[in-house]
């Protein structure tokens, strides 16, 4: 498992929209999605829909849908599709 933590992103609030970019080797096709809250910032709960994937490079993607509150500090893991 390769992780790619993210870190520093500011702005995320309720009803937005927010774009993350990261740089990787090539991590073949993606199989699985993985995401975890930190718990910290003003509201460490937070509802997360889907998230779309796209390799510009390798002109590959998907979609991995959560579709819940990510309400602990478990790690949640989705299928990509």
């Amino acid at each position: 498992m390769k992780i790619c933590p993210i870190s520093n992103v500011m702005g995320m609030e309720s009803d937005d929209w927010n774009w993350v970019t990261l740089s990787s080797p090539d991590l073949g096709t993606l199989q699985t999605l993985t995401v975890q809250r930190d718990n910290n910032g003003n509201g460490p709960d937070w509802y997360f829909d889907v998230i779309d994937i796209y390799s510009a490079r390798y002109a590959t993607g998907g979609t991995a849908s959560f579709n819940r509150d990510i309400d602990t500090t478990s790690p949640f893991t989705r299928t990509v599709s």
